[in-house]
């Protein structure tokens, strides 16, 4: 039996990490969310609902030199807490894995908080993914308390 040197060992390992380097994508970027206080987002928010996903579509938007897409989605509003005026919305958000858009699937309700037209949400934002119904009542209370000006008595 024949034992291989260790340089040609570590420069054949060498050789297959750098070609598989190649592979990784070169727009790949780490979330980079801006900390914002519940009390700003809703301040800065046009539009804040709670509503149920119909649709989802990831497409790139024209016009655009990004290679980043958008996540759209359909979404059927079920309590409108601020600004959000129509039984069915579409809400906008970038494809990065920070943003809701990537997390949501059809049938999940979340809780939004968008501006703009069309409304756009971003992870800076803090949408959230609502699983119980305590857990929306909680967070519904909250916003609705910082909406009224009662923001001490609000739970958070």
């Amino acid at each position: 039996m024949m034992l291989r040197p260790f340089g040609t060992i570590s420069a054949a390992v060498l050789g297959v990490t750098l070609i598989f380097s190649f592979m990784i994508p070169l727009n790949a970027q780490a979330c980079r969310v801006v900390s914002m206080s519940r009390e700003q987002i809703v301040r800065d928010s046009g539009a804040i609902f709670v509503g149920t996903i119909l649709e989802i579509r990831d497409e790139k938007p024209t016009g655009r030199s990004s290679k980043a897409s958008v996540i759209s989605a359909r979404v059927r509003v079920e309590d409108a807490i601020k600004g959000a005026y129509a039984n069915v919305l579409e809400v906008h958000s970038d494809s990065s894995s920070c943003g809701w858009g990537k997390a949501a699937t059809v049938g999940q309700r979340w809780l939004f908080f968008a501006s703009g037209k069309p409304l756009v949400t971003s992870a800076a934002l803090k949408n959230e993914l609502l699983t119980s119904a305590k857990e929306e009542m909680r967070a519904v209370s909250s916003i609705r308390a910082i909406l009224s000006g009662t923001i001490e008595t609000a739970s958070r």
